[in-house]
């Protein structure tokens, strides 16, 4: 069945439609949503996505703004953005040791599968990190960030992740503004646990005063 609304509609129940789609007045759709026909839409201003809830743990959530984890599936790439707030976590002076907060528990951002789930992120092929706001310590602050994907879903801050997979590697200082990108993304393990870990020895251990990061990844299903 086609469906063509022209007038200003919101629905906010789960809709579900088969056919061609044309929106082209102000239309917010704040259910579940499947389109599995031709979309057209008009003057689209944004694409909201929840939270998701449940999957950031303990020990990634410092004294700041508690972290969020935001996905999107996109022309068929599953695209998951985390924003994490560094306040309050610590980071060791060993690369490879997981960043989080002091005596909290697992670290981790949540789990990435590759085939198994109930809807997997696929093979991971590119991330970025963004710095939105400069990291700062009282002594020794790290700059330097990577991402490190490990079997095990335990591992709390000052923990070993070296026998992961490093997904990303920084390379050297973040800035202010900037964004760092890797192409070349190692594929985890199905179900594996994605951290953020220290890139570099920074001088010794901090806790951080100030930083907001962005990572995103993406990610494609194997068909």
């Amino acid at each position: 069945m086609a469906v063509k609304e022209k007038a200003d509609a919101t629905f906010t129940k789960t809709v579900t439609v088969e056919g061609a789609t044309t929106l082209a007045g102000t239309n917010t759709l704040s259910g579940a949503t499947n389109i599995s026909g031709a979309l057209t839409a008009g003057n689209v201003t944004s694409i909201a996505t929840p939270d998701i809830a449940g999957v950031l743990q303990a020990g990634i959530t410092g004294t700041g703004t508690a972290p969020t984890i935001r996905q999107i599936r996109f022309l068929g790439d599953a695209i998951t953005t985390w924003q994490i707030d560094l306040t309050g976590l610590s980071a060791a002076n060993d690369v490879d040791d997981v960043i989080g907060k002091t005596g909290a528990g697992a670290a981790y951002l949540g789990q990435i599968y590759t085939t198994g789930g109930p809807s997997p992120e696929g093979v991971p092929y590119k991330i970025a990190i963004s710095c939105l706001e400069l990291p700062t310590a009282s002594s020794n602050v790290l700059l330097d960030f990577d991402i490190r994907f490990h079997a095990s879903g335990v591992l709390a801050e000052d923990g070993d992740a070296s026998g992961g997979v490093q997904a990303f590697a920084m390379g050297g200082n973040i800035a202010l503004g900037q964004t760092i990108e890797s192409l070349v993304c190692l594929a985890p393990a199905d179900a594996s646990y994605p951290y953020l870990t220290v890139g570099a020895t920074h001088t010794g251990a901090c806790t951080f005063t100030a930083g907001l990061l962005l990572v995103r990844l993406w990610s494609r299903p194997k068909w």
